[in-house]
């Protein structure tokens, strides 16, 4: 397996496990590889494309949420620290994380006073991770960026379809545009994000873009859902209006 992305230039191998701490790295495939199974890009070292971008956004979100505890590795006391959860939500920190899959850590260095940043190897909690894992479900599809992509579509025209039949019956007043985004939301936002639900205490837009999810998707959705509705409205006020003297 090439290592070469990780940023660890001089370096032969991973940082060894610890008992109860896994190196993000190792976090990184283990969840790729449960969720995008024997297609996973990962096994051939290639940090890029919407797999990568999956397994980033759930690294991210469950330690942000603080689901998952991570910790840095001093590189000079050999001791390990606790990471604020808050940090994983600093987009300018995690750019640039999974390139070295370490923080820069401020550091007492022993030939001076002053704290030095350092880079410092980023751990997971193991037992946390381990039980996040198990509760990424397996896209059943060949999991090319193309098919992700088609798995992303596909998805969204069967959430529609569900809303369509549930909520957009003949004859009955339809739900305004806000309160129809609302319920695509509440059922597309699980099935992106597994082991998440949607709060309804919260905005459209309090629920980040990821995996495929955004608050525009939701909107963009109910939209589409309304569609004939508009086009109808049109039809019968330009019918109405050609039939003006």
């Amino acid at each position: 397996m090439q290592q070469y992305f990780w940023g660890l230039e001089g370096r032969t191998t991973w940082p060894s496990p610890h008992r109860d701490k896994t190196f993000l790295a190792s976090a990184v495939m283990a969840v790729g590889e449960k969720r995008f199974g024997t297609e996973w890009v990962g096994r051939e070292g290639i940090p890029s494309g919407l797999q990568w971008q999956w397994v980033r956004d759930f690294i991210v979100s469950m330690c942000g949420a603080g689901a998952i505890v991570s910790s840095v590795l001093s590189p000079t006391l050999g001791t390990f620290h606790a990471v604020d959860a808050a940090a994983w939500k600093d987009k300018r920190k995690t750019k640039s994380i999974f390139s070295r899959c370490q923080f820069v850590w401020p550091e007492a260095h022993p030939a001076y006073w002053d704290k030095l940043p350092v880079y410092a190897d980023i751990y997971l909690d193991r037992y946390q991770l381990e039980e996040a894992v198990l509760k990424i479900a397996t896209v059943p599809l060949t999991m090319t960026d193309i098919n992700l992509t088609e798995f992303y579509v596909s998805t969204y025209l069967d959430v529609m379809l569900q809303v369509a039949q549930e909520h957009l019956r003949a004859g009955e007043a339809p739900p305004t545009a806000e309160q129809l985004a609302v319920i695509v939301a509440e059922k597309l936002y699980p099935i992106l994000n597994p082991g998440e639900s949607y709060d309804p205490k919260k905005s459209l837009q309090d629920h980040p873009r990821k995996n495929g999810w955004s608050p525009q998707i939701a909107k963009n959705m109910s939209s589409l859902l309304r569609g004939p509705e508009r086009i109808n409205e049109r039809g019968r006020l330009a019918k109405n209006a050609s039939r003006r003297p």
